[in-house]
């Protein structure tokens, strides 16, 4: 089953999404669907944060970085400049 959605947009978004339609060699409405169906998947959706497979995975000494990184920061610019 099939819903139609109206949204208003710029006639410059408009062009664009028409030239990268007509790359494509479909319609507009074709090209947005499949751009809105790409953009909804679970999938997508973690891939967009390139830090995520990170979370968990690294160790540092200090376990305080979130309340000190001032702190860290200064002493890293100071050791650089002496």
């Amino acid at each position: 089953m099939y819903k139609t959605i109206k949204i208003d947009i710029s006639e410059d978004l408009e062009d664009r999404l028409k030239t990268r339609a007509a790359d494509r060699n479909i319609s507009i409405e074709e090209f947005i669907v499949e751009w809105l169906s790409e953009q909804t998947e679970s999938s997508h959706l973690v891939e967009q944060d390139p830090i995520s497979p990170l979370i968990g995975t690294l160790s540092f000494e200090n376990n305080d970085i979130s309340q000190r990184h001032d702190n860290y920061l200064e002493e890293a610019i100071k050791m650089e400049i002496d």
